[in-house]
């Protein structure tokens, strides 16, 4: 329950900072700019508080029980999308029976991934490429963050 509630924090915190920090600059030179900002941020901040209570309540993401798994992998991209983070999200969307549990692990890595993308690389771009075989999965994530040094 703790990772679930850190995932969901983290996305929607590292979005709505941007989303503030952005608002901040264009507030004196394009109100519609920061209309629209401020309203985006108003809305992940919404969605983050209900996808909390629903972590602490033991729930899978809302959008996964809402939508496709494909579908809410492209909606999660199209979130941080509104903090300036262009996702590109390629899957081989073969159909094959994929747990419920595997989806939740794949949805909340590239949650967290790009909640870090954005927080701690200042990444502009990422790249989510997941594969399914028979046998295995693979996810690969790169952004063009900032390199942490140690």
């Amino acid at each position: 329950m703790a990772r679930d509630v850190h995932d969901t924090l983290g996305q929607t915190l590292s979005i709505l900072i941007t989303l503030l920090q952005v608002s901040i600059l264009t507030c004196k030179k394009n109100a519609k700019e920061t209309e629209n900002n401020l309203k985006n941020a108003l809305k992940i901040t919404r969605e983050g508080l209900n996808e909390v209570r629903r972590s602490i309540s033991g729930l899978s993401p809302k959008k996964l029980e809402e939508m496709d798994f494909f579908d809410a992998l492209e909606r999660l991209a199209a979130d941080f999308e509104y903090s300036g983070l262009d996702v590109e999200l390629s899957v081989n969307k073969i159909q094959q029976n994929i747990g419920e549990s595997h989806k939740e692990v794949i949805y909340r890595i590239c949650q967290e991934a790009l909640a870090n993308s954005l927080k701690h690389g200042k990444a502009t771009k990422a790249n989510i490429i997941i594969k399914f075989t028979d046998s295995y999965i693979s996810l690969f994530i790169f952004d063009d963050g900032e390199v942490a040094r140690v």
